[in-house]
């Protein structure tokens, strides 16, 4: 029950009941163009499975070879890749380019694995490194 402090109209209930009931916005939609293949092959892109790509950059970016004016961060490569517009996905018939939530959603999953198998390959090419130093 309602207490008498409150009132019908008064201005909390409707701030919760329009954060409640906010959806996306018609026009909210991704403005991006769906492509033929035809003008997929006259673009330079990349489609398909894209883990190649990101697994590059990641390598890159764990090296520390990858510069940024602001904060070396994940983020920030996203969105250097997201730059580039050569990433597209499959959708409806046709290829849209990959949005930036969706390239920083990939990044953080193959960051874990990619680094540890890319620590592990430096460590064995330097104990082979050191095998051969020592043998001369």
């Amino acid at each position: 029950m309602r207490s008498e402090k409150s009132k019908k109209g008064s201005k909390n209930n409707k701030a919760k009941r329009n954060v409640q009931t906010v959806g996306k916005a018609p026009g909210r939609q991704s403005k991006e163009e769906i492509i033929s293949e035809e003008e997929l092959e006259n673009r330079i892109a990349i489609s398909g499975d894209i883990r190649l790509y990101l697994t590059m950059h990641l390598r890159i970016f764990i090296d520390g070879y990858f510069h940024h004016p602001k904060k070396k961060k994940l983020i920030n490569l996203a969105q250097y890749i997201y730059d580039q517009k050569v990433l597209y996905i499959h959708k409806h018939g046709g290829y849209k380019l990959m949005e930036l939530s969706s390239i920083h959603a990939e990044l953080a999953a193959l960051k874990k694995s990619v680094e540890e198998e890319y620590m592990k390959e430096k460590k064995e090419k330097r104990e082979q490194a050191e095998k051969l130093k020592s043998k001369y």
